[in-house]
């Protein structure tokens, strides 16, 4: 066994691989219902709101889980992209993130309640690569 392999780095992997799993499965499922029972009856900017907190999720687990693929596979971020942008990368769940959970609850229903979740999901996988 690696000296420097211990339980804290077992656990952020497992935690890891369960949030990129749930993150866009608890997403599909909101969409599903969204549009199966609640999006007939949402007005138009609250469906506007849904769609963009969904795409907001989406769009930053891509982002995490094509980070993670190149880390693992030990690539060196900074050779594809600026160090300014790698920055950005860095802190996109700050600059979207926290603005995407007032966005779910323009949702009714159980589609509300699975978008919150993938938010917390998404929030948990930043969180697995965040060192103290």
């Amino acid at each position: 066994m690696i000296a420097s392999y211990n339980a804290e780095q077992t656990a952020r992997i497992i935690l890891a691989s369960a949030t990129c799993i749930a993150t866009p499965t608890l997403l599909y499922v909101a969409y599903a219902r969204w549009q199966r029972d609640v999006r007939d009856r949402l007005s138009t900017w609250r469906n506007g709101m849904a769609i963009a907190a969904m795409a907001i999720i989406a769009i930053l687990w891509i982002f995490q889980s094509v980070q993670w693929i190149l880390l693992t596979t030990n690539h060196d971020l900074s050779f594809y992209v600026s160090k300014a942008w790698m920055e950005f990368v860095l802190f996109l769940p700050t600059y979207f993130a926290y603005g995407a959970l007032p966005l779910t609850l323009a949702l009714k229903r159980s589609p509300r309640l699975f978008a919150v979740l993938a938010w917390v999901s998404l929030q948990l996988f930043y969180g697995s690569f965040v060192y103290v």
